[in-house]
């Protein structure tokens, strides 16, 4: 298995993580089974063979999902709370769950996206397509809760190094209003967003240095101390560190989403 993100264009950076390309080589005649660890971001993801698009809400579990030697998947992560304006429903009802883009009511566009999707040559030409066709729905969409967004970008660039009460005093929102906008924009609390976000900085730290130690990386991460790192990720993901970054660094190339 092989996974790779790309930058989006500069015009909706502020509400695209990353897009992303993921693929199982096609010797073998097994399926495999892959875990996908939460990250408190939402995912539009194609994929090749069926020509379907699926979208990936915000999750508290990872995602599993069984794939076959060949499959490819193209997919565009959204920052939390950019995806409130792509599909007109409540957020809190899409947890841990992956819809078809074709049982969304009412969005014709996303119709028209599997379309182009579908006639793209390969992943360079379907990011030129997700960059047009989302850039063109998120740049002016009313439906994106602004202060929300910022805050959620706040807590991901500190990597889920802070905690609740130091984020509404960042962005000047009451716990009561902040939890309220949060869960109707992004779907998560905001203490789910900042353990998510934890945990995925401390893996990716994992990834990039192998030879370091559980100890560092929790201490780095913000974390009480290693047991805690461990008890998160066995919490988020069901395996221990070891067995996460052993199965991440056998697929990861390179990764833009810090």
């Amino acid at each position: 298995m092989r996974y790779d993100e790309t930058v989006p264009s500069l015009a909706i950076r502020g509400h695209i993580a990353t897009y992303w390309h993921f693929s199982v080589a096609r010797d073998g005649s097994d399926s495999l089974s892959h875990a996908i660890p939460p990250d408190a971001t939402t995912s539009l993801v194609f994929h090749v063979a069926s020509r379907s698009l699926l979208f990936s809400g915000p999750r508290t579990t990872p995602l599993v999902i069984d794939v076959k030697p060949g499959d490819e998947y193209w997919g565009a992560r959204l920052w939390p709370g950019a995806g409130l304006g792509l599909v007109p429903m409540p957020f809190a009802s899409l947890r841990d769950r992956v819809i078809p883009a074709a049982a969304v009511a009412r969005v014709d566009w996303l119709v028209a996206l599997m379309s182009r999707l579908a006639r793209a040559a390969d992943y360079s030409e379907a990011c030129a397509i997700w960059d047009d066709e989302l850039g063109r729905r998120l740049r002016s969409c009313p439906e994106i809760d602004r202060e929300v967004l910022a805050a959620a970008l706040v807590a991901i660039r500190a990597r889920g190094d802070l905690t609740v009460r130091a984020l509404v005093r960042i962005v000047g929102l009451s716990p009561r209003q902040l939890l309220r906008r949060f869960l109707k924009a992004t779907g998560l609390t905001p203490k789910e967003l900042i353990a998510a976000r934890r945990v995925r900085a401390a893996l990716i730290d994992a990834v990039d240095y192998d030879a370091r130690r559980w100890a560092d990386i929790a201490a780095d991460s913000g974390f009480s101390d290693e047991a805690h790192l461990s008890r998160e990720v066995r919490r988020l993901l069901g395996s221990s560190p070891s067995a996460v970054r052993a199965h991440l660094r056998s697929m990861h190339g390179t990764l833009v989403d810090r």
